[in-house]
């Protein structure tokens, strides 16, 4: 159940962050998705 709450969380963060930043929608999409950049 961890796992199913910890992946709806990540599709919920990203759907607010496309919400707040549609005009750098790319930019964000790169920075969540590329390994290298990882926080």
């Amino acid at each position: 159940m961890r796992k199913q709450n910890w992946f709806a969380l990540k599709i919920f963060l990203h759907f607010i962050l496309q919400l707040h930043f549609q005009n750098k929608r790319e930019q964000i999409e790169d920075e969540l998705f590329t390994p290298n950049n990882s926080f």
